[in-house]
C-alpha cells in the first residue's frame, strides 16, 4: 500500500484557484475525489470557498471550526468560505469522498430559495443523499475525467443541480408529496403519491407503518388501497425497490455487502442477504460475482 504524507491512497484533483471556471454564475474552484487510509487526516485549513463533501464509502469525522461531525457512506456535508476545516478517516476503514469547491458570482437574487445565503451559513450537520444526488456527484467527476462532447454544458447543469439538491436535502426535501393539481385525473392519485414517496426515499423507508405516518393515513387503509390500485402489496413493493437499489450498488462495485445493508436500513448483513435472495434468487455476493462474469 502506497500512501502520500497525508495518507491518501489515491486522489483525482482538478483545481481552478488561479483561473476559475465559471458555470452559470458559479465559480468552480475545485473538483476532487480521494481515498483516505484508515486513521489518516487532512490537516486543518481555512476554506477559501464553499465546499460540498459527499462520502462515497467508509466513515470518519469532519471538523468545522473545531466542532466534530461524524460522517458515513452517503452523507453530505457543507463547509462555508472562511470556516476552518479538518477531515479524519475512521480507524477501522478507509474513507472515500468527493468534494466540490465553489463560490457564487454576482449579487444574490434573494427570495426563499436564496442559495448564496444558504451556503454562507450551512447547518452544522449532515444528511443522507438520495439517488439523484449521488448520481450527480459521480457524473460530475466523470465529466472532468473524460473529454466528451457537450462537456461544459453537462458540468454547468450538474453543478447547479447539486447545489439545489443539497440545499433541499438540508431543508427537508424528502417531505410528503403535494396534492395532485386541479385538472389532473384523480383516479389513483393517492397510490401514485405513495409510489413517488417510496421511490424517493427507498434507502430510509423500512415499513408500511412508517409511510402511513409520514403521509397521514392509517396503515390498514394504505395497504388495502395500494394493493387495489397497484396490484402488489406495499411491503412487497418496498422489498422489490430495495433489492433494485441494492443491485445497482452491487454493480457499482464500490461498497461491501455490509455497507449496502446499512445504507438500505437492514438490521444486519444476514437479514439483507435473505431479503435480496428472496427477490433476486441469489445472495448479494453471488449477484456481484455473476455481474462481473458478464462484463
Amino acid at each position: 500500500m502506497t500512501l502520500d504524507k497525508y495518507g491518501r491512497l489515491f486522489e483525482y484533483n482538478r483545481e481552478f484557484f488561479d483561473t476559475r471556471q465559471t458555470y452559470d454564475r458559479i465559480d468552480l474552484f475545485q473538483i476532487c475525489e480521494l481515498m483516505l487510509a484508515a486513521g489518516a487526516e487532512v490537516p486543518a485549513h481555512r476554506q477559501v470557498c464553499h465546499e460540498i463533501s459527499y462520502i462515497v464509502s467508509g466513515e470518519g469525522t469532519f471538523y468545522t471550526d473545531g466542532a466534530a461531525i461524524a460522517v458515513r457512506q452517503g452523507d453530505v456535508h457543507v463547509t462555508a468560505r472562511g470556516q476552518t476545516h479538518r477531515i479524519t478517516a475512521g480507524r477501522a476503514r478507509n474513507m472515500r469522498y468527493i468534494c466540490v469547491g465553489f463560490e457564487f458570482r454576482g449579487a444574490s437574487d434573494g427570495g426563499e430559495d436564496d442559495l448564496p445565503a444558504f451556503y454562507a451559513a450551512p447547518p452544522p450537520r449532515v444528511f443522507q443523499a438520495r439517488e439523484d444526488l449521488r448520481y450527480l456527484f459521480g457524473g460530475l467527476v466523470r465529466e472532468f475525467f473524460a473529454e466528451n462532447p457537450y462537456r461544459d454544458q453537462m458540468i454547468a447543469l450538474s453543478v447547479r443541480q447539486i447545489l439545489i439538491l443539497v440545499a433541499r436535502g438540508f431543508r427537508g426535501g424528502s417531505a410528503a408529496p403535494l396534492p395532485m393539481p386541479d385538472g389532473c385525473p384523480r383516479s389513483g392519485a393517492t397510490a401514485y403519491g405513495v409510489l413517488q414517496y417510496v421511490d424517493a426515499n427507498i434507502r430510509a423507508v423500512k415499513s408500511v407503518r412508517e409511510i402511513a405516518n409520514a403521509l397521514s393515513f392509517t396503515e390498514n387503509y394504505l395497504s388495502h388501497m395500494f394493493k387495489a390500485k397497484v396490484g402488489v402489496t406495499l411491503q412487497g413493493y418496498i422489498r422489490a425497490k430495495k433489492a433494485e437499489e441494492a443491485a445497482a450498488l452491487l454493480r457499482e462495485g464500490k461498497h461491501t455487502v455490509r455497507e449496502i445493508a446499512a445504507v438500505l436500513g437492514f438490521d444486519s448483513p444476514q437479514s439483507f442477504a435473505r431479503a435480496f435472495k428472496k427477490e433476486r434468487g441469489c445472495t448479494p455476493s453471488a449477484y456481484r460475482n455473476t455481474d462481473k462474469d458478464t462484463v
